[in-house]
């Protein structure tokens, strides 16, 4: 449900939606962005949804006015119902300030309040403030899923002291943390650095865009992780503190680590050139995580998409097209992506990449004019893991029409008449093989460099 800018008419309008807000079961949100809410308002809104069967999961009251007045009269309200408070409360620019914080910290405290996520953006929240939350935070049962305290102005001594009280449980940190739009330097960014990696598992989530603590702060920080490339954050924003390639370049050495833990890196400073790109093929050559690198991509080259294309797809060689990066789903923004590159970015949304793998070679490989003289030099064994190789492909041709989309391929890709061609070339290969006396491997398990 959502009541966005009615102001002087939200009173009447909660009043007349009493028995909806406490009797509708299916209703799981509510957003009341927007709108000028005080004690008045606040009390009609809380004691309706804590007089409901099941409580709500996300309240929104972002750009509300709330003040620390109506703060108290929110969270008093949900102390008597605990169990009713919603999983994900989102008080964004508002003005709560350090005294708001400490009775949302007192929030946090209750063992009866399950809350998830939490959202300040844009609060006014100073270093005492930030520290009433980091102590509330470290004295929980359980971690939040998420915290969002960007645009606080938050400097490197509130960071560090925020980060200090977490230290000492950094399996408590939330595992989506936003710092996004302060003003954090590389001291600031380094203890931030130091903390989450002496955690044993990864953060999902750290947003660290608009803080300007430049590439000397990115440098104190990728150090720290350089000893366990295991618990860097899986998704990272960088985006609008001026970047450029020396950004990607320290970026890469370590997305290069078959350890690291970094699925998602976003630079929207970064513009996708000659001289970007040639770093971009080396960093996923052999990366198998990364999923989405979203960086900026206007008036790209032809050159630089045929590098991006070879990257996804080799077809230098069997093998070459085998060890392509089978893993990126998402690169950039672009309204002219080359067709091919889309294509192969859709081929690895596929949860089987050796399926991708296999689809990728028979495509690049055996769909044109086929010649037999390659296999004429096999083993005959080798020849057996050769056919079962193709023969898969096939099963898994059928995989991704059926299973996995729901529209129909690229016309030079899957499906019409390059896909009959395709089938009377095995058929040729099978026949061709069928004359050799040759036995089937027992152990099929073989590696690609012996194909």
């Amino acid at each position: 449900l959502e009541l966005h800018g009615l102001d002087e008419l939200l009173d009447e309008a909660l009043y007349i939606l009493d028995p909806f807000l406490k009797y509708n079961d299916k209703l799981c949100s509510f957003d009341g962005s927007s709108n000028r809410i005080r004690t008045t308002e606040m009390n009609i809104l809380m004691f309706a949804l804590t007089r409901r069967r099941w409580p709500l999961r996300t309240l929104q009251l972002d750009h509300c006015g709330i003040d620390l007045e109506v703060l108290i009269e929110m969270i008093k309200l949900l102390n008597e119902k605990p169990k009713m408070t919603p999983r994900n409360i989102s008080l964004a620019f508002n003005d709560i300030g350090d005294k708001g914080c400490y009775c949302i910290a007192e929030m946090l405290i209750d063992p009866k309040i399950h809350l998830e996520e939490l959202k300040l953006t844009s609060n006014s929240i100073g270093k005492q403030g930030l520290q009433f939350i980091a102590a509330a935070l470290s004295a929980r049962s359980s971690a939040l899923e998420r915290l969002d305290i960007g645009s606080n102005s938050m400097t490197d001594e509130d960071l560090a002291a925020f980060m200090g009280i977490l230290s000492t449980t950094p399996a408590l940190i939330p595992n989506k943390l936003s710092f996004e739009h302060n003003r954090i330097g590389v001291y600031g960014v380094s203890v931030l650095g130091i903390v989450l990696a002496s955690r044993d598992t990864p953060l999902e989530m750290l947003h660290l865009g608009r803080s300007n603590f430049g590439f000397d702060g990115l440098r104190a920080f990728l150090e720290v992780f350089s000893p366990k490339p295991n618990v860097m954050p899986k998704i990272l924003n960088l985006s609008n503190n001026n970047a450029d390639v020396e950004w990607y370049i320290a970026l890469s050495e370590l997305m290069q680590n078959e350890h690291c833990s970094l699925e998602g890196l976003h630079i929207k400073d970064l513009h996708l050139d000659d001289d970007l790109v040639s770093h971009i093929v080396t960093s996923l050559k052999n990366n198998e995580r990364l999923t989405n690198l979203d960086i900026a991509i206007k008036n790209t080259s032809d050159s630089v998409w045929d590098q991006i294309s070879q990257l996804l797809c080799d077809k230098t060689s069997i093998a070459a097209t085998y060890a392509s990066n089978h893993t990126l789903l998402k690169f950039g923004e672009s309204e002219n992506e080359p067709f091919e590159v889309e294509t192969y970015l859709t081929m690895n949304e596929h949860p089987s990449k050796l399926s991708v793998a296999r689809i990728k070679v028979i495509n690049s490989h055996f769909a044109y004019n086929f010649r037999l003289e390659p296999f004429r030099g096999m083993k005959p064994a080798l020849l057996a893991g050769v056919l079962e190789f193709c023969e898969k492909a096939y099963t898994d041709h059928d995989e991704f029409r059926e299973d996995t989309y729901d529209y129909e391929y690229p016309e030079p890709y899957f499906g019409g008449p390059r896909y009959n061609n395709l089938t009377i070339n095995y058929l040729m290969v099978k026949n061709f093989l069928s004359t050799f006396d040759y036995i089937r491997p027992r152990n099929r398990k073989r590696q690609w460099s012996d194909v």
